[in-house]
């Protein structure tokens, strides 16, 4: 968004049974606001975080979520006003709900940055050939049909779609600018009605997705919600990154390692994967989206966040045990029936999980089973494998003799891009993708990147 939205009406708690507090809300890039004049409630002046804060204002009902109160001013005499101001985290346009419990929704349209660039489908049509009829002696021909919905996921829980939307402005009999614009949109139908925390949820999981197959960072740029299929009333859900400006940077398809077309006859198996994965993976997707967005000066952060991904990942995924842990449970036994109380105290919390696979033995396992990662940077696996783990053991444990052995802050970059797209390769498999097509995006991503020796 590039405007702000100011809301004038007045304020209470659902609580509250009179509006008799006014205020301003304004929405903009920075955040959502709430200034009241005079105080929201009198008898209970609330401390820190409100749940819910509802507006009768001039563009109808709103309800405002997770609020703080970050300045409160008391009348401090006779004939004065006090007023507060809270900072809000989501707000809703369109109703005033009475709580949370209420906020179910049956249907959802969602945007993300980039997804034109991502579905590169359009309903244009442009032509341009010789006219003898014209001067110039040629003549273009634009057509527009918008296109129709894609299908993309449906089951007996939700209804995933794209759908184009289309605004037109003609021109009149003076004005020479016509003008047809289409946005792309994920349509979201649940058959049972859906608390809102749950749909951000899966707006979330799929921002995750967006970013990691266009390779870029994105954004939610529109939310719109119904709370039954085929109301004619919308609400409007807005949050502070929803009001940030839209990047229009145009991706070609050859940075991305899942271009929409390349899933065109398996598009509901890769996303029934990611969904029906998102679950156990939620860390690994939350590790993933933080290394996409870290401030790239923050090295050793951005590695951290991709080693827990991949040790994390690999234990949900592949497992990996070096003795099966029945067995373990055996040895264990024995080795506490030979300590003392206190030894057992300091020994046995530190050994219950060191008959699964190490670091080593996990990355040892991705780099064989993505071994066109490392032949790429032409690096060799034990040596490649020995700095990531001790620059790992030595982030964690500091142990101070391992300091010259890590990865220096000036190879951060190099060895943070060969990591990621290790993880990028893992995920890819998961999602079904052939090795010819993962092996195909790591080398362009490679090669979008110079490192000096």
């Amino acid at each position: 968004m590039n405007k702000t939205i100011e809301l004038k009406g007045y304020w209470k708690f659902p609580r509250n049974s009179e509006w008799k507090i006014s205020g301003i809300l304004k929405l903009e890039s920075t955040g959502i606001t709430l200034t009241t004049i005079g105080l929201l409630d009198d008898a209970s002046n609330p401390k820190g975080r409100v749940e819910l804060i509802v507006g009768h204002t001039n563009q109808g009902h709103v309800t405002l979520i997770d609020s703080f109160l970050t300045l409160s001013t008391t009348s401090m005499s006779k004939g004065t006003i006090g007023f507060q101001t809270f900072s809000v985290n989501w707000c809703v346009i369109g109703k005033a709900f009475e709580s949370l419990e209420k906020m179910n929704f049956s249907s959802v349209a969602f945007r993300f940055q980039h997804l034109e660039s991502w579905a590169k489908v359009n309903g244009f049509k442009r032509e341009s050939y010789e006219s003898k009829n014209n001067k110039l002696g040629k003549k273009l021909s634009i057509d527009y049909k918008q296109p129709s919905p894609i299908k993309i996921v449906k089951d007996e829980n939700i209804d995933l779609s794209l759908y184009f939307s289309v605004s037109k402005k003609f021109p009149g009999v003076s004005n020479r600018t016509g003008e047809i614009s289409e946005k792309v949109y994920y349509n979201l139908y649940y058959k049972l009605a859906t608390n809102l925390f749950d749909v951000i949820e899966f707006i979330y999981s799929l921002k995750t997705f967006q970013t990691i197959a266009i390779s870029n960072p994105t954004k939610i740029t529109d939310i719109e919600l119904w709370e039954r299929k085929g109301d004619e009333q919308k609400i409007k859900f807005y949050s502070k990154e929803i009001l940030e400006l839209e990047n229009t940077r145009n991706i070609h398809h050859s940075e991305m390692a899942i271009p929409f077309s390349s899933i065109e006859g398996n598009r509901a198996e890769v996303f029934n994967h990611w969904l029906n994965k998102k679950t156990d993976l939620s860390a690994v997707y939350e590790l993933y989206y933080n290394s996409v967005y870290v401030d790239r000066r923050f090295g050793r952060t951005e590695f951290l966040n991709i080693i827990f991904a991949l040790e994390t990942m690999h234990r949900k995924v592949l497992k990996g045990v070096l003795i099966q842990p029945e067995e373990y449970k055996g040895i264990l036994a024995k080795i506490k029936g030979a300590l003392t109380i206190e030894e057992q105290k300091l020994m046995i919390d530190k050994m219950k999980y060191s008959y699964q696979y190490s670091l080593r033995n996990r990355l040892n396992e991705l780099t064989k089973k993505f071994d066109f990662v490392l032949e790429l940077f032409k690096e060799k696996r034990s040596l490649f494998i020995d700095i990531v783990v001790t620059t790992r053991n030595y982030y964690v444990h500091f142990d101070e003799g391992a300091k010259e052995k890590i990865v220096s802050e000036k190879k951060f970059p190099y060895y943070n891009l060969i990591l990621k797209l290790l993880l990028d390769a893992f995920i890819l498999s998961e999602l079904g993708l052939p090795t010819d097509q993962i092996s195909s995006f790591v080398k362009k991503q490679k090669g979008m990147h110079n490192f000096l020796p």
